[in-house]
């Protein structure tokens, strides 16, 4: 709270005796004040300098004290206001609420009530002045944040795509090694060439990633209802396709629904039905379920599996990019997918958690706007 000793304090009173006696007790506690007969005094003191704090009549000959507070406030939207009047009626004071009075003061009216007044209005203001610069630090931060993505955004996209040519290169090459000069090759040579093939295979995946990465980052989402149920069954339909070998259980619950962009919702799909379909590669029975907790009052969506699960103490690396917790050997992959689900979700507004633990499975929860007005409220961060 502003020392009533540094708080600047303008009184306008258009009765002489009235000002006087006003300015005089205010100084008698410490205030710095200056007082003034007329409204349009006070204006030219306002264009010229700074006040915390306007105590104005209500009834002058020139301008009534709520046009006053309005001019001043147009001024600096910060000033505190006070209107004090003694023919005061339920309706000027909301008047005067309406105008942008903090506090509203009859005459005759006692020292202590006034000094209440004054600070209360006072603290209001600081208040204000408080959140209008921490609004102003989260704007220039989102905006800084927004800046970096998108030259991050622009960056991976050009490497990515520079890394193609070169790639494309060493995979010819290892092409023609392999189909005209093979049988040439010891044992040594092939090992070498299908290692070199291996590399070049997984730079490609990697790239293309990144790409998502980088697209994910880039494009505005076109939002509207999605069906999530439809997208789960269609991802777990080209996972089979892709994998006929394999039989895996997948429950998805029917109805879910999202207010949001289907082509990234479906690359986070794609993400984290993969992913649950790569764990458990190595169960006997494998499970996955899919589905909404109605139990949680954020209601998250959910994709849980019966798998090989993650170190419970290492949940906070899995969305990091490049981070994996398990050999390549094991589970091959990029560690680009799960940063591309979470930078997926927080283009929506929503955020994305895990829970799990070794040998035991994972579940990865996830919220997204259901409707226009959730998306609306997520967007301004309601």
């Amino acid at each position: 709270m502003q020392d009533l000793a540094t708080a600047r304090i303008l009184v306008v009173d258009d009765e002489p005796r009235q000002l006087k006696a006003v300015c005089e007790v205010l100084r008698e506690n410490g205030c710095p004040v200056v007082g003034v007969t007329s409204a349009s005094e006070a204006l030219e003191l306002l264009t010229q300098d700074r006040y915390e704090l306007l105590l104005t009549d209500l009834i002058m000959p020139d301008m009534d004290g709520i046009a006053l507070l309005r001019k001043a406030i147009a001024l600096d939207p910060f000033i505190a206001g006070i209107v004090m009047t003694g023919q005061g009626t339920i309706g000027t004071a909301v008047d005067a609420f309406h105008s942008g009075a903090l506090e509203y003061m009859q005459k005759p009216f006692r020292v202590g009530v006034a000094l209440q007044l004054i600070r209360a209005s006072l603290a209001t203001r600081q208040l204000r002045l408080e959140n209008a610069d921490l609004q102003r630090r989260e704007r220039q931060r989102t905006e800084e944040l927004e800046y970096a993505n998108k030259e991050l955004a622009a960056f991976t996209a050009a490497v990515s795509h520079d890394l193609r040519n070169p790639l494309q290169v060493i995979n010819s090459a290892a092409w023609i090694l392999s189909h005209r000069y093979g049988e040439m090759m010891d044992e040594d040579g092939k090992d070498g060439l299908q290692m070199l093939q291996s590399a070049a295979l997984k730079m490609g995946t990697l790239i293309e990633d990144l790409l998502k990465l980088a697209r994910v980052t880039d494009t505005p989402p076109h939002v509207g209802v999605i069906d999530v149920t439809d997208i789960c069954r269609r991802v777990a339909t080209e996972l089979q396709r892709q994998n006929p070998t394999r039989s895996v259980e997948v429950h998805i619950e029917e109805g879910l629904t999202a207010f949001a962009d289907g082509h990234l919702v479906t690359l986070a799909l794609d993400n984290l039905i993969g992913n649950a379909w790569k764990y458990t590669s190595k169960v006997e029975h494998p499970q996955i379920w899919i589905g909404r907790d109605i139990e949680d009052k954020r209601q998250p969506f959910f994709v849980m599996d019966n798998g090989a699960g993650f170190p419970a103490d290492q949940v906070a690396k899995l969305f990091q990019p490049f981070k994996r917790l398990h050999l390549q050997s094991e589970f091959p992959g990029t560690g680009i997918g799960l940063t591309t689900v979470r930078r997926v979700i927080e283009r929506h507004g929503g955020r994305i958690w895990a829970k799990g633990a070794t040998d035991q499975g994972a579940t990865f929860f996830f919220t997204l706007p259901t409707t226009r007005e959730n998306a609306e409220q997520r967007k301004s961060g309601g």
